[in-house]
Formats: structure tokens, C-alpha cells, sequence
């Protein structure tokens, strides 16, 4: 696999040039998937910031916003507000299951929220029900992204809504994209999003 784009954060321009730059990004990436679509959503290893700052409080919003499954440090001792973040991923994504296992070195001191959205096959949508019906949803991920078989359980379908409200908050990200894994952060004072399975050194650096 070679070398993903990256792009650089814009620097602050006029509504008008942003709209032009978003729609050139969308049509970028929409060929992107239509010449290679067995790179699924793990598109862009690519950095993307707003088109005009979003803030930590941005950032608390989304946090507060999406259901996900926490993992790792819980916020305390050695948690600092750079060191949280959410990551919207596919079951069916293999790029999202190589960055949960780049991410694992992190998890004493990092605190992740994966948020599960539905976009790459039918499957997608009845793996995340299964995920967010678990009553075990941590070791129910974990069993997931190490390719061990997950017991039957009920399924709760009303949370087919949740899903929804995940992707809604995926989509409204600087950068509108259903690329998957994004990693959604703090850089100092702004909400920064990373997009693709970075290895974990690049990743930390991101968000340093």
C-alpha cells in the first residue's frame, strides 16, 4: 500500500474559497473510491481540519453526542483532554481493526471512545446492533477486533437510531467524509481529525 495523501491544514480563508476547496476534496476522494473501491473507507491516512476552528468545546459536544465503547484510561491520573479520543469505525473495516491494534500500546494513558457507524455492508449495520446490544460491550469489541467468534445475543433493533445519530456526527466533521477510521482529537485548542489507521507514533504526534 503506498503512502497515503496527507493534507494540510488550510489556512484561515473566506467562506466562499472553503465551499470550493470542500467540493474539490469531495470530488478527490469520491474518484479515489470509484478507481479503488477495495480500499473501502481507510481511503486517507490524511490530517483534515475545519474550514474555520472547532473548539475543545466542539469537541466535548461530539464526546457527550456519540455512543460508542470506552477503552482505556477512564480520565484519570496522566489523562490529559489531548490524550481522549473518538474513533468512528466500521466492523467490516479493516483499516479501523489495524488501528484499534495500533492504538493498544496507548490505552494506559489514552482514552478512546469507539463509536461504531454502519457504511460498508449490509453486515456493518447487524455487527454494530450486536456491539451496542452487548451487555459486555468492551470484551464483545475486543473479541471483534481479534477475530475470535462473539456469542449470539438479543439484539436491540431500536438502536438502529443510535447508529444513525453516529453517522450524522461522523458526516458533520470538518472535511464531510464516510472514510473510515476517523480519529477525532484535540491539537492544542482545536478539534483535529485524523483519517486512516496512522501507526501509533504519527497518530500521537497528530494530536501532540
Amino acid at each position: 500500500m503506498t503512502e497515503p495523501t496527507r493534507l494540510a491544514a488550510p489556512d484561515p480563508e473566506s467562506p466562499a474559497r472553503c465551499t470550493r476547496r470542500q467540493a474539490g476534496l469531495a470530488l478527490s476522494l469520491t474518484g479515489a473510491r470509484v478507481l479503488a473501491p477495495w480500499l473501502g473507507a481507510g481511503l486517507a491516512g490524511a490530517a483534515l481540519s475545519a474550514c474555520g476552528a472547532r473548539t475543545a468545546e466542539d469537541f466535548d459536544r461530539l464526546w457527550s453526542q456519540v455512543r460508542g465503547v470506552p477503552q482505556g484510561a477512564s480520565g484519570g491520573a496522566g489523562s490529559t483532554p489531548g490524550q481522549r479520543l473518538l474513533v468512528f469505525f466500521d466492523t467490516r473495516c479493516g483499516f479501523c481493526t489495524q488501528l484499534w491494534h495500533n492504538l493498544q500500546p496507548a490505552m494506559a494513558s489514552w482514552q478512546t471512545l469507539w463509536v461504531p457507524v454502519a457504511i460498508l455492508a449490509p453486515a456493518s449495520r447487524d455487527e454494530a446492533l450486536a456491539l451496542l446490544s452487548s451487555p459486555e460491550p468492551q470484551a464483545w469489541l475486543q473479541a471483534h477486533m481479534q477475530r475470535r467468534p462473539t456469542a449470539p445475543a438479543p439484539v436491540d433493533a431500536a438502536l438502529g437510531a443510535v447508529l444513525d445519530a453516529n453517522l450524522k456526527a461522523m458526516e458533520g466533521l470538518p472535511g464531510s467524509s464516510r472514510a473510515v477510521p476517523q480519529s477525532v482529537g484535540l491539537k492544542g485548542e482545536a478539534l483535529h481529525v485524523v483519517r486512516g489507521a496512522l501507526p501509533l507514533a504519527r497518530l500521537q504526534a497528530e494530536f501532540a
